[in-house]
């Protein structure tokens, strides 16, 4: 999930500066290599927005799991093994 969150913020950089660096270029052809780029990065934007939305789900559904499970808590864990010692 993290690796995502990298990515995202990687791809979100990247888009500020191509967007910097499209106004001091006046030519055409790298005016459009430009809009290439951006839709490309709008792309994978979406992507990792999806991914994250997938690990997010999965996440959840492995908390609930867990919440379910019958396990001591700390003070219980405790408390069974002063009993032990």
């Amino acid at each position: 999930m993290a690796k995502e969150i990298e990515e995202l913020s990687t791809i979100k950089n990247r888009l500020t500066d191509l967007e910097k660096k499209s106004v001091e270029w006046i030519v055409k052809d790298q005016f459009n290599v430009v809009v290439n780029d951006i839709k490309n990065l709008t792309v994978m934007i979406n992507a990792t927005t999806e991914n994250l939305t997938f690990l997010t789900v999965d996440f959840k559904k492995l908390k609930d799991i867990v919440d379910k499970m019958d396990c001591p808590n700390r003070g219980e864990f405790d408390l069974l093994k002063a009993r032990v010692d």
